[in-house]
């Protein structure tokens, strides 16, 4: 590929994807660009990556046969609700050495990203980094929004945000706690039933109302079961002995649940997310989603719903996928994206 003009007279870098000959230099360049105590740094989450069943690719920048720069790009197949579907990736680690920035190393591993892929997808974590992407043609698809819900009344308040635990309860207590025709679910958690789920639930994830990405068996395995340093829990909802819905989360400090995935036969969504909040031993259940029609699930269930102020944000260089990107209609889950990877 030939990368955007630099504004400098610097030698232009050579992009491609890496090989598995370039993985010491890759570890390498993580080890020197990222402090010692992240994520791209804790043994085994490279390789975890890369053993991803929808495929990871690391984009590398090349300088005079030096690795100048790199992005890891974690594929994803998203339903385009009802016209397809089509390939993306969401980029993670974008990193340029700091002797070669401002020659527009990482606009070039972003532009060859939108090139190989019929979504570029990437998370505006603030107000700058959002910017960063806009100028680089990038617009937003969907707001996340963070969701809390506290079903039982707190040992304790968190220091930070209590106003909104002690809101949360109240809502929980005098509009949802309990309805009228509210089916008689139950719950069990996992490692029993683990994380595999029916084939009719990715099925009907696919044929949704909102633009989530399509997953399978072989991916909630690799990410949830084999994380390297994060543990994942499942709590299934049933009718009797018939599985309606399941909910991926992590425990927190002090009761807390976060969740970050869910998965549900067609029309099960709004009785698996009231019957987790009924039925879950939380004080606190807590997450971040993206996307209105998401946001206003989880409100329905009960859950109050706030600004989070970042964003998912797409490009295509397609045109038939172009309408798609801006119709509002995007919705991703924490485990969807690469905020909780």
């Amino acid at each position: 590929m030939t990368p955007p003009t630099s504004k400098t007279n610097d030698p232009a870098p050579l992009l491609r994807f890496a090989t598995a000959s370039d993985l010491p230099a890759v570890r390498a360049f993580l080890a020197e660009n990222f402090p010692p105590d992240s994520h791209q740094n804790r043994p085994g989450w490279l390789e975890w990556q890369l053993a991803s069943p929808l495929g990871t690719q690391v984009a590398v920048a090349m300088v005079d046969g030096e690795l100048a720069g790199l992005s890891l790009l974690l594929r994803v197949r998203v339903n385009l609700a009802g016209v397809g579907e089509a390939d993306g990736a969401f980029a993670t680690s974008t990193m340029v050495s700091t002797r070669f920035r401002r020659r527009g190393i990482g606009s070039a591993l972003h532009h060859l990203r939108a090139e190989h892929y019929g979504y570029a997808l990437s998370t505006g974590q603030s107000a700058a980094n959002s910017q960063v992407y806009e100028r680089l043609g990038f617009s937003t698809v969907a707001e996340f929004s963070e969701f809390l819900l506290s079903p039982r009344w707190p040992r304790f308040f968190p220091r930070k945000r209590w106003l909104r635990h002690l809101l949360s309860w109240g809502h929980w207590r005098l509009k949802r706690a309990a309805k009228p025709g509210d089916r008689a679910l139950r719950l069990e958690s996992s490692p029993g039933r683990g994380f595999a789920v029916p084939d009719e639930w990715f099925r009907a994830r696919a044929g949704g109302a909102f633009r989530l990405c399509i997953t399978s068996n072989a991916y909630l395995e690799w990410r949830y079961a084999d994380h390297p340093y994060l543990e994942y829990a499942s709590s299934w909802i049933l009718d009797g002995e018939r599985p309606v819905g399941v909910v991926i989360h992590r425990a927190l400090a002090n009761g807390e649940l976060r969740v970050v995935d869910l998965y549900c036969g067609p029309g099960d969504l709004p009785a698996t997310l009231s019957a987790f909040c009924r039925l879950a031993p939380a004080t606190h259940i807590a997450g971040v989603v993206a996307g209105k029609g998401l946001s206003e699930a989880f409100a329905e269930a009960g859950f109050q719903v706030f600004p989070h102020g970042s964003q998912i944000l797409g490009k295509t260089l397609r045109p038939d996928l172009e309408a798609p990107l801006a119709d509002g209609r995007w919705g991703f889950l924490a485990g969807d994206s690469d905020k909780d990877r």
